[in-house]
């Protein structure tokens, strides 16, 4: 009985093929499509061998993986978006080898760096690998803990857990990450656009950065979620604070986009009190955000940021230091 092609190399035979129409509707890719075309295309190139082994993946599987990098995205663990990162790079190889997907693919782009930094950190970190059972030794009798030493943290992650955590939120690594970057090859072009929509809104210009962490700058940029522009707007939030949809898709101008995201980031500064914390409602939504500071009883980014979505926790730290890297500002002096 065959098996399926692993994700990554489905992802890699698809980019060795060349191009195929994968975009169906607004902004999902043709899952069926990409399957049934991938699997005509398997059948006639790859060895006897590995079609002897293999079948190609079914729409559903695919599905899969762009559900697990943006549930990965959305959750908790920050060694969920080490394990994905191979996945993220082949999936982002092959969305930018398609015309028809390559909004998708500069959405992506933009959030590689999260699965980029959380592997970084567990190469810097390793996990502990447990000794194989048979091959164990006989383990002596441990003595009692310390008083004041316990075994786990207060939130039950280890030690080491911890400080991979610490790792990828740290400025210093986000500034190492991308002081050589340049910026993206659309910006220039923009900036003056977008620049002079935060100034006539009364939010500080150098934020206009964060198209770059929402978007790479790209106004047709789309998420496999249905957030769409420079600054990602979903549907609900681009009517509430005055885009429209219909008959065009106000969220493609990058003018009135800008705008928008202005005004909605003056909004968040204002219910929360500092700029770290709005980039966070922006990102994760602000009743999110407000039941971690409830819980947590926090006042700023650094007292939530462990109780945030993984990309939320990096998100934040990203922005901060390509405002130092673009505008040799900082969140904290804004």
């Amino acid at each position: 009985m065959k098996t399926h092609l692993s994700t990554v190399f489905l992802l890699s035979f698809l980019l060795a093929a060349g191009p195929v129409r994968a975009q169906a509707g607004e902004w999902e890719p043709d899952y069926e499509l990409i399957s049934s075309t991938g699997r005509t295309l398997f059948r006639q190139y790859a060895p006897d061998a590995i079609r002897d082994r293999f079948d190609f993946a079914s729409p559903g599987e695919l599905a899969s993986l762009f559900g697990m990098l943006r549930d990965a995205l959305d959750g908790d663990s920050l060694s969920a978006l080490a394990d994905l990162q191979p996945a993220a790079r082949q999936a982002l190889a092959f969305l930018s080898a398609l015309p028809q997907t390559q909004g998708v693919a500069d959405w992506l782009s933009a959030r590689l760096d999260y699965f980029d930094v959380a592997a970084e950190a567990e190469r810097a970190i390793p996990r502990p690998v447990a000794p194989s059972i048979p091959d164990a030794p006989a383990r002596p009798a441990q003595p009692a803990a310390k008083p004041g030493a316990p075994s786990s943290t207060p939130s039950g992650k280890s030690r080491a857990d911890l400080a991979r955590e610490r790792y990828a939120e740290n400025a210093q690594t986000w500034l190492r990450k991308l002081e050589k970057r340049p910026g993206p090859a659309r910006a220039a072009a923009l900036l003056p656009t977008v620049k002079a929509a935060f100034r006539a809104n009364g939010v500080p210009e150098a934020l206009v950065w964060q198209a770059e962490a929402e978007s790479s700058f790209n106004p047709a940029a789309k998420s496999p979620v249905g957030a769409r522009g420079l600054f990602q707007f979903m549907p609900a939030t681009a009517r509430e604070y005055g885009l429209a949809l219909e008959p065009d898709d106000e969220r493609l101008d990058p003018a009135k986009s800008a705008a928008a995201a202005a005004r909605y980031l003056a909004v968040l500064h204002r219910r929360f009190g500092d700029w770290a914390l709005a980039l966070a409602a922006y990102n994760c939504g602000p009743a999110r955000l407000s039941r971690a500071l409830a819980k947590t009883g926090g006042r700023t980014f650094a007292d939530v940021q462990s109780s945030l979505p993984a990309e939320t926790r990096l998100y934040v730290p990203k922005i901060d230091a390509l405002l130092q890297v673009r505008e040799r500002t900082s969140l904290a002096a804004l």
